[in-house]
């Protein structure tokens, strides 16, 4: 298998992974009356310390344009405030509220419920490899 197939394997095979934790965590966002894309904010952001707006809509893969109404909707429901960079005062930064972290850990904490078919099949150690892999993947980008 030549490294672009596997790529692409390894894409479609993550695809099909991510799509029931997906379908969970939109259940999960909708009984918060959340979107996605907003609960996926809640749970990317640091919840000890203030981002640039622009730090958000890289780690959602979102563009910038979008991001704006993402964060107005999670300030206006009390889960995000706005502040000042330290240094910029060009740059608004962002950061969780105690509401919000209050929800971001009752997502972390309902997400560790969703079962992922075939990953609970696999032995312990097989799954903390995956983990681990995973996590490689992710410190690359």
């Amino acid at each position: 298998m030549t490294k672009p197939e596997a790529q692409a394997n390894t894409a479609m095979l993550l695809l099909w992974v991510y799509m029931p934790v997906k379908q969970e965590m939109l259940k999960l966002a909708e009984k918060y009356d959340l979107t996605l894309m907003q609960a996926n904010a809640l749970c990317v952001l640091d919840p000890d310390h203030a981002v640039p707006t622009n730090a958000l809509s890289n780690n959602l893969s979102c563009d910038p344009s979008n991001i704006t109404g993402i964060v107005e909707r999670l300030v206006a429901a009390g889960y995000l405030e706005r502040g000042d960079h330290p240094t910029d005062r060009r740059v608004k930064t962002i950061s969780l509220t105690d509401k919000g972290r209050t929800l971001r850990a009752e997502f972390f904490r309902q997400t560790a419920q969703i079962v992922v078919p075939g990953l609970s099949a696999l032995p312990a150690a097989e799954q903390r490899t995956f983990v681990k892999l995973l996590a490689k993947i992710r410190a690359g980008q």
